[in-house]
């Protein structure tokens, strides 16, 4: 389904609502933050990365209830509605994105780190997540009771109705301050960076963090220093250099060059993961994104062929074939990411992919470059 919000709505006011605060405006949530990264290594990326601070439930006594389960190491998940970000004009989270959790009155208590987010229908919301989130008596039954109540305040602010088939951002977290809360940081990047070694798997799931959150630190996780890159583009639509060489120009030409044309990027490798000892794999790729000059929407498709570094996992080399890149008007917008947002990410089925594509006439090429014998 699609969300529409009210055409008086302001994203300001809401995020004051919602238990909101931006940490660059708030004293005591920067400096909240600071205590965190002064405890961090020199080389840890999240020292210049830059957080959101917000309640769980928005402010009030559900907010104090909500910290306290995290504080007390209950609570270590929690389910929205992509609305919820994106009226506010705010990226869906993924994982590796850290928070700052306020309590009633908006004061800081933790500092929590995404390791899973996952789009799921609300009716397909299973018993080991509503446990995660830790609420009420931990069941299902509760959860869904809980949540219908929350979900419908969403919508009576931002339009829509809660459906079975209504996505929910389910998230997954750990809690990395205060230390007398924190728990185990388990995420592969971390080991990457701390010089051990990563899956393929899991380099790729970096890769695809990096070039559509816009983080390239996270190439230095992902690939190896003097990593090749080989562009394939068989259409006009868009153009990439033909090779580059080394992890800092891939950074530039994947990355943050990329960034400065394209916005709201959805990447998925359709298929499998590649096993835990492959030191080659092929796959399949789609993505949705805009144009930042005219708001253009894009649906592109093509190939990734990676190859690994057997020592330690990181991409030694990597082809990108591009089969297809669509260009639709901007008012597609909506239909196009409420489609690529729910997609399961970084892997998702072909079927599902191609199945669930807008109907609109541009993306039958999408579809039938999936469908060719070479791709």
């Amino acid at each position: 389904m699609s969300f529409t919000p009210i055409p008086d709505a302001d994203p300001r006011a809401a995020r004051a609502r919602a238990g909101r605060r931006d940490v660059r405006q708030d004293a005591e949530c920067a400096a909240f933050w600071d205590g965190f990264t002064a405890s961090l290594a020199g080389g840890d990326p999240r020292r210049t990365a830059w957080p959101d601070a917000f309640g769980f439930g928005g402010e009030g006594p559900l907010a104090d209830e909500l910290a306290a389960l995290v504080l007390a190491g209950r609570k270590r998940a929690t389910a929205s509605l992509p609305v919820e970000y994106t009226a506010l004009g705010e990226a869906l989270p993924v994982a590796g994105d850290l928070s700052i959790v306020l309590d009633g009155a908006g004061h800081p208590v933790a500092i929590i780190e995404r390791t899973s987010v996952q789009l799921v229908a609300f009716e397909a919301v299973d018993a080991s997540f509503a446990a995660r989130e830790g609420e009420g008596d931990g069941s299902l039954a509760a959860w869904r009771q809980a949540h219908a109540w929350y979900f419908g305040q969403v919508f009576r602010e931002w339009g829509g109705r809660l459906q079975d088939d209504t996505p929910v951002l389910c998230q997954c977290f750990q809690v990395v301050w205060p230390p007398t809360v924190a728990d185990a940081r388990p995420v592969a990047v971390a080991r990457a960076f701390e010089g051990q070694a990563i899956s393929p798997a899991e380099a790729i799931a970096a890769y695809l963090r990096a070039k559509d959150g816009n983080r390239p630190y996270l190439l230095d996780a992902a690939f190896a220093p003097d990593v090749q890159l080989r562009m394939v583009v068989r259409t006009d639509a868009i153009s990439f250099p033909p090779a580059s060489a080394g992890r800092e120009a891939l950074a530039e030409t994947l990355v943050r060059r990329f960034n400065q044309e394209y916005e709201n990027v959805h990447s998925v490798c359709l298929g499998a993961p590649p096993p835990p000892d492959a030191v080659a794999f092929g796959c399949r790729w789609l993505v949705a994104m805009s144009a930042r000059q005219d708001g253009a929407v894009r649906v592109g498709c093509g190939r990734y062929d990676w190859a690994f570094a057997p020592a330690d996992g990181r991409v030694a080399a990597l082809t990108i074939r591009i089969d297809a890149m669509e260009s639709l008007p901007p008012d597609t917008l909506q239909t196009v990411m409420a489609w690529a947002a729910a997609l399961p990410s970084p892997w998702c089925p072909e079927r599902v992919a191609v199945d669930a594509l807008p109907a609109l006439a541009p993306l039958r090429q999408v579809a039938q470059a999936l469908q060719r014998a070479d791709a």
